[in-house]
């Protein structure tokens, strides 16, 4: 499975106990659309890959300038509160203090054990085995 939709249903039915959301934003906005919900989060003691979210203005855009602006907002502290509140994303912004209704749901960056990636010296074989690793690991096809 991966629609989020689905992977909630199995867990409030009771047809799952446990399951991977992806990222600790999804289960924060499950609880914050449905509070009834008791739901909480959990990281593998091994550590967790952190993807960094990315942005930037395409060249070209109709409105280069409010873009920026846009840009200068979210980069903000309080742009960047809006975004966490939203998503619960770790922002990798030195100092931040997270919204209170979000603390909950995502770890203090200090608190993460990172697994560090080398994606430019990945390859294809990599991936592979990888997804070999992963599949016996949760004895999936």
């Amino acid at each position: 499975m991966f629609r989020m939709e689905e992977k909630i249903g199995k867990l409030i039915s009771g047809e799952y106990a446990i399951t991977m959301f992806m990222t600790w934003g999804r289960v924060y906005q499950q609880v914050a659309q449905n509070p009834q919900l008791d739901l909480g989060i959990a990281n593998p003691k091994e550590g967790v890959v952190l993807i960094g979210e990315h942005i930037g203005i395409l060249a070209g855009a109709p409105h280069p300038n409010a873009a920026k602006l846009f840009l200068d907002f979210w980069l903000s502290e309080e742009g960047m509160a809006e975004y966490v509140r939203g998503e619960a994303y770790i922002p990798f912004r030195e100092g931040f203090q997270y919204p209170a209704e979000v603390r909950p749901f995502l770890p203090a960056l200090a608190d993460v054990k990172v697994i560090p990636v080398d994606w430019a010296a990945m390859t294809a074989k990599d991936r592979e085995e990888a997804k070999a690793h992963f599949r016996k690991a949760f004895g999936v096809d």
